[in-house]
């Protein structure tokens, strides 16, 4: 922010910049400060966290009783609240990516499955906590692996959610970069104002850094507030942070389901 500051304190008495950026500079500098965590290494994500616990339970049943989608696709537990997702198999082991030989807890899910559960995640409103259950063919249970297909099945969501917070970190942080550039324009333009003569190649280099400078700057607000891969990013990050919340419950099913 020091550094948006002083450019400002140097443009602010010109009498061709000064109204321009007295609109943006109180701007300029709040984007600073959000962006400035970044530069430590912490990630500004706007409305993650598990808002759903601020809707009281009876509020989830009314709104899920009024959604006749969600009546269809979904089950819904009224105890807890949360939307079950259902997955049906005749093995445990097609829950996983049949190339993967690994442990159970570091195998990767199966692509159609992964899918699935993506389209699940997009559908269900953040308003509801979700749960998981598994039904498999009794005769091919394995409770004593139900652990670690748990695991499993949660740890490739905790490796996409860990990507997705580095994409929206490196986001954020080119942003700054936009801001540091455009600084630098601004105070260079700011300070040679008053050494320059008017001949036409110094007053071309003026305004090419004042645009320069303007430019880096709304590319850093176009990164930040308009961007679709910045919401996207957000609204997956969400979405993987309730699922790694989310109970996996497995039950055995009938030759009927």
């Amino acid at each position: 922010m020091c550094l948006v500051t002083c450019v400002s304190s140097v443009i602010i008495g010109l009498p061709h910049h000064s109204e321009m950026l007295g609109r943006s500079k109180e701007f300029a500098c709040r984007l600073w400060n959000s962006l400035a965590t970044t530069c430590t290494g912490q990630v500004a994500v706007k409305h993650i966290g598990n808002r759903s616990d601020n809707l009281p339970a009876h509020d989830k049943v009314a709104r899920y009783e009024r959604d006749p989608f969600l009546q269809e696709s979904y089950a819904f537990d009224r105890v807890s609240g949360r939307i079950i997702i259902e997955v049906l198999l005749e093995k445990q082991i097609y829950l996983f990516n049949e190339w993967d030989n690994a442990a159970y807890s570091r195998k990767d899910l199966d692509p159609d499955l992964i899918y699935f559960l993506e389209e699940c995640f997009d559908e269900i409103p953040f308003a509801y906590e979700v749960q998981l259950n598994i039904a498999i063919n009794e005769k091919e249970r394995d409770p004593a692996r139900e652990g670690a297909i748990a695991e499993g099945v949660k740890s490739q969501f905790r490796h996409y959610l860990r990507a997705n917070k580095r994409r929206l970190q490196d986001l954020y942080r080119r942003a700054a970069v936009y801001i540091a550039i455009s600084a630098g324009f601004l105070l260079t333009a700011g300070l040679l104002e008053g050494m320059l003569t008017g001949r036409p190649l110094h007053v071309a280099l003026l305004q090419g850094l004042y645009v320069g400078g303007w430019v880096f700057l709304w590319e850093a607000i176009s990164e930040v507030s308009f961007s679709r891969g910045r919401a996207a990013l957000s609204h997956k990050i969400r979405a993987y942070e309730r699922f790694l919340r989310a109970p996996v419950v497995f039950t055995s099913a009938t030759k009927g389901e």
